[in-house]
């Protein structure tokens, strides 16, 4: 089911981190963070090997969502919710499942050549895109709760996924009995 609500206010493709507000200063310029919180957190971070955003939550100083729509703000892009609006089931076509799992990610809307896909890391998107190459579709990232996008994953490719791993247990027995 598509979204009726959909709105893509200028929608581009992301630069590099560099050209994006770092997510600290954005949370601090957004009201949800103090300079204490954020050198707290960075403290935090330098002695762990985790992301900043999830450090922040972990400590109760911002909700998962407000990490989520932050992340959205400073990728331009927009936040769903896969769970109201889940991406149809023909959209497996559009991404390889080992792509979809490698990457974390979920395609969630075709719209012509425009491929929107489900990421909770869109500054890493770029990333995404080299490993497609020269894709026929423009993949532009949508920001999703990275749980929902596990469980879409298993949704969409659930089936394919099972169906590889017991060929892969099967060739693996006939290699050790043979």
């Amino acid at each position: 089911m598509s979204n009726q609500r959909l709105v893509l206010h200028d929608p581009q493709s992301i630069g590099a981190t560099g050209s994006a507000r770092l997510l600290g200063r954005q949370l601090i310029e957004d009201g949800h963070i103090t300079t204490p919180d954020l050198v707290h957190a960075l403290e935090l971070q330098s002695k762990m090997d985790a992301q900043l955003g999830e450090i922040l939550v972990a400590e109760g100083l911002i909700t998962p969502h407000t990490l989520l729509q932050t992340l959205a703000t400073q990728a331009n892009a927009q936040l769903v919710d896969l769970e109201h609006d889940p991406p149809r089931i023909n959209l497996a076509k559009t991404l390889p499942a080992t792509v979809c799992l490698q990457y974390e990610v979920v395609p969630w809307l075709r719209i012509a050549n425009t491929l929107l896909v489900a990421t909770s890391s869109p500054l890493e998107f770029e990333q995404l895109r080299v490993a497609m190459g020269n894709a026929l579709l423009t993949l532009l990232p949508v920001v999703a709760d990275p749980q929902q996008i596990q469980r879409q994953i298993t949704r969409l490719y659930g089936e394919q996924l099972a169906q590889k791993a017991i060929t892969q247990v099967l060739a693996l027995k006939a290699a050790t009995i043979g």
